[in-house]
């Protein structure tokens, strides 16, 4: 007989996971590289092998490292020569390009190297949910533990990116476990005063070393400990000042033993490349035109002779956070392209690219918990005022994502995820505590989690294009997102191949979103295919995987003639 601590514990979770990890290697297994991979290998390959964060800014560097190594420690893995323009300049996007052509092209660096980080980026996020998995087991018991991380495993979302060398799903687990620990720690203060948050300083750390968005969370989870131990906990102000002020040291003494205990000026982390100086002093002065005050030479000053600790980190996040919100991104929403973001964005992508079943029980759960709130605000905060770090998290992030200005994909909703989950189990418990009368329903709620369970296995792998029943027919579904929701590259070198094939013949591969979006950077044929493409006056020889399409069109110039 199987004990049963062994089965709720541990052999649950590790179903769950092993299900995680087999659904999300094995869906991108034989994928080429998606539009990003390439960066994020380049940056934790170079690190390892050359101790030099130079192109370390894009992102944190911890999940870089970790998803790397095996390349990295790989012989037969080609770096970048030290002496070239590229590498003295930190061009990040030109080495991860040059990397991909000393290694063997496209579909060698795939399936020889790429696939070998892919590996690590799998079980990394299985192993993830399994912690994830012990920490609700142990704060809020089976159940909510168990439904929890079902869902979860088999978001089609999660699964896509699961097995890709990105940051965003990491990123998602460690401002989860973060924002446990900080419920831990304030639960714990709640007992002993003087309680020291060792807890929550190594997870957020870990967070906000793994993805900028955990960086943008942590003045509010200060905010949260600050006003739960005041107000609530009736701490007195010096003891919460000197909380707060060894939690921040703490985290920038981690912060700069991870980048090597440097200091640099943000001058020098742009390694004098003409291009990065050049657009860091146009948005300086884009700044110094919309303040009312002249600041110019104060912000200079800031730039070129300032030192901090971890300058490629505080670039990266000016960049890639500050700069890159500031000037927005290319959205594609409905079949209109825009530069900037769409408040409908986030809304439809979750609605349209989760199973109806977990769109369904989710926002229910989510009407459900703030009504509950609603009624019974001043009791719950008196008695469970710890709980607001899992309730002002996602708040925080769900309009981070709604005001952002970069709209490129579902995966950036990913850090809600857990948090949806979570008040899913907790209004599934609650009912079922509450209304003991209408326990029938309790059969319907297994039926839409056994559906969401069988939805995405049996979708399996097509996991980045996964688009539920709401949209209608499958191959329509890049006419409402596109990019890393619908192609990504990941089937570049199935088109690659077939162009090979049809060579010097009038026969010609095309992008699916190439054809839908209408955005300026196509050219004239283009435009002409789109339009005789929807109006039915042509008609593809055959798809090419689920993002190609083939044509035969002797003449480009003729496609324009109507």
């Amino acid at each position: 007989m199987i004990n049963k601590p062994f089965f709720t514990r541990f052999l649950i979770p590790l179903l769950i996971s092993i299900s995680l990890f087999l659904l999300s290697f094995y869906s991108v297994k034989n994928s080429s590289y998606t539009t990003d991979e390439i960066s994020h290998v380049a940056r934790g390959t170079m690190l390892i092998r050359t101790g030099d964060y130079r192109i370390n800014q894009h992102h944190p560097i911890l999940f870089n490292v970790l998803h790397s190594l095996p390349i990295a420690l790989n012989v037969d893995f080609v770096s970048e020569d030290l002496t070239s323009t590229n590498w003295i300049e930190a061009k990040k996007d030109d080495i991860a390009s040059d990397l991909v052509n000393l290694n063997g092209g496209k579909v060698n660096y795939s399936l020889t190297f790429l696939v070998d980080a892919r590996l690590v980026a799998s079980a990394l996020s299985a192993i993830l949910l399994f912690v994830i998995y012990q920490l609700l087991y142990r704060y809020f018991g089976l159940i909510k533990a168990g439904i929890s991380t079902l869902l979860l495993a088999f978001s089609p979302t999660l699964i896509a990116h699961s097995g890709l060398v990105t940051t965003d799903v990491p990123a998602m687990y460690m401002i989860f476990i973060a924002s446990l620990a900080l419920y831990s720690d304030l639960k714990s203060t709640k007992k002993n005063p003087k309680h020291f948050p060792i807890f929550f300083i190594v997870s957020a750390f870990i967070a906000i070393i793994s993805k900028y968005t955990a960086t943008l969370l942590l003045p509010f989870w200060i905010l949260i400990y600050i006003f739960v131990a005041y107000k609530y906990y009736k701490e007195g102000i010096l003891q919460i000042i000197k909380q707060v002020a060894t939690i921040i040291a703490a985290i920038i003494l981690l912060l700069t033993a991870a980048y090597g205990f440097r200091f640099s000026t943000i001058f020098d982390a742009d390694y004098n490349n003409p291009g990065k100086i050049e657009a860091t002093y146009d948005h300086l002065y884009t700044i110094d035109r919309i303040v009312p005050f002249n600041n110019i030479e104060f912000l200079n000053w800031v730039y070129r002779d300032i030192k901090f600790p971890f300058p490629e980190y505080l670039k990266g996040f000016y960049d890639n956070v500050v700069k890159h919100n500031f000037h927005g991104h290319k959205t594609y929403l409905l079949g209109k392209s825009s530069n900037g973001g769409n408040p409908l964005y986030f809304p439809v992508a979750f609605i349209t690219k989760e199973t109806i079943p977990f769109v369904f029980i989710s926002l229910f759960s989510v009407i459900y918990v703030f009504s509950l709130l609603r009624r019974n605000k001043e009791h719950f905060l008196q008695g469970r005022a710890e709980y607001l770090p899992l309730l002002i998290t996602p708040i925080i992030l769900t309009l981070l994502s709604l005001s952002s200005s970069i709209n490129i994909g579902i995966r950036h909703l990913l850090p809600i995820y857990p948090f949806l989950t979570l008040a899913v189990a907790y209004t599934i418990t609650e009912l079922y505590k509450r209304y003991k009368q209408y326990r029938w329903y309790i059969p319907f709620i297994s039926i839409l989690i056994l559906a969401h369970v069988l939805l995405s296995a049996t979708h399996f792998p097509n996991y980045i294009g996964y688009f539920n029943q709401i949209v209608g027919k499958e191959e329509y579904n890049y006419l409402y997102l596109q990019d890393s929701n619908f192609d990504w590259g990941q089937e570049d070198h199935l088109a690659d191949i077939e162009r090979e094939r049809i060579k010097d013949t009038s026969l010609i591969v095309q992008p699916k979103e190439s054809i839908s979006t209408n955005i300026k950077a196509i050219e004239t044929w283009e435009v002409c295919l789109r339009y005789r493409y929807f109006s039915g006056d042509i008609k593809p020889v055959k798809s090419i995987g689920k993002n190609f399409l083939e044509f035969d069109i002797p003449d480009k110039k003729e496609l324009c003639n109507f």
